[in-house]
């Protein structure tokens, strides 16, 4: 009887299967699938809310040689005055800096002249020794 049946499914097509059939399997199965995974995800819910009753009661300790926040002097606040003299300190050296910047500029125009007017020059030159090459070539 085995070898019979093997021989049958062995013959066994697609085409000999009706289309509704197979239709409705795989929405039976889709339909199996979505019911599993909500009986599933209920009774998850349902052992959670469990855990959570359980670990509600319990109370939790906290010292603060585990606590991972750095413990910090803190300092008292500013006086007005404190303020005033910082402000005054800050505007100061700004002053201080302005000037350094504004003398940095004026050498940095000096220098910008002086480099011109040298450059200047030596183009003069060249354009006087040029002119004697042209003339030394003329005269050939």
């Amino acid at each position: 009887m085995s070898h019979n049946m093997t021989c049958l499914l062995a013959q066994a097509s697609i085409d000999s299967v009706p289309a509704n059939w197979l239709k409705y399997l795989v929405l039976t199965i889709i339909a199996g699938m979505v019911a599993t995974a909500f009986v599933v995800s209920a009774i998850f819910a349902v052992l959670q809310y469990y855990a959570d009753k359980r670990r509600e009661g319990k109370p939790t300790s906290t010292t603060l040689e585990n606590n991972p926040l750095r413990m910090q002097k803190v300092y008292p606040s500013a006086t007005v005055k404190e303020l005033a003299d910082a402000k005054n300190e800050h505007g100061r050296r700004l002053d201080k800096h302005d000037a350094e910047l504004g003398q940095i500029w004026s050498t940095m125009r000096d220098e910008d002249k002086a480099i011109r007017r040298e450059v200047a020059e030596k183009f003069d030159s060249i354009s006087r020794a040029l002119g004697r090459i042209e003339g030394e070539l003329s005269k050939d």
